[in-house]
């Protein structure tokens, strides 16, 4: 028998599913759905993904210009990045850039700059997906200066 809570789902309404046809599952979804809605509930994500913090030396690369800034990350995520820059650094929001750290490197939209105390400050970045000329231009790029193995 499928419990009832208000604004979610249960494990019990979907184990009612079981041998079900995809479907009829997702007729059966549906419903469950539209039951809810119409109770007047607000269906709310109830995951979240949180930044965690991780400190690294970052070199931010503007995709345009190919200019280079360097700043510290504070924290990160699978879907963006924070970084802490010289105040001096031009304004980012709006700008494409290729974000390296020490472990990893992700393609990003600046989307928010926050001044901190004294001569820094956040920048936030919104990761986006690899494009295949960025794929190109950093596999290009990787191993340049060095010698051909013989």
């Amino acid at each position: 028998m499928p419990t009832e809570s208000v604004g979610y789902l249960q494990v019990g309404d979907i184990l009612e599913t079981k041998g079900m046809h995809m479907h009829s599952f997702f007729v059966y979804l549906k419903q469950k759905i539209n039951n809810l809605i119409n109770q007047g509930v607000n269906m709310e994500e109830r995951r979240s993904i949180n930044r965690i913090e991780f400190l690294a030396n970052s070199v931010i690369v503007d995709r345009q210009t190919l200019e280079k800034f360097y700043g510290q990350v504070k924290n990160v995520s699978p879907l963006g990045i924070a970084i802490t820059v010289d105040k001096r650094v031009p304004n980012l929001v709006g700008r494409d850039m290729i974000v390296v750290t020490e472990t990893m490197i992700m393609y990003s939209e600046a989307v928010r700059e926050d001044q901190e105390f004294g001569p820094k400050k956040s920048v936030a970045f919104k990761a986006r997906k690899f494009t295949s000329d960025v794929l190109q231009y950093l596999f290009e790029q990787i191993g340049i200066d060095e010698e051909p193995q013989e």
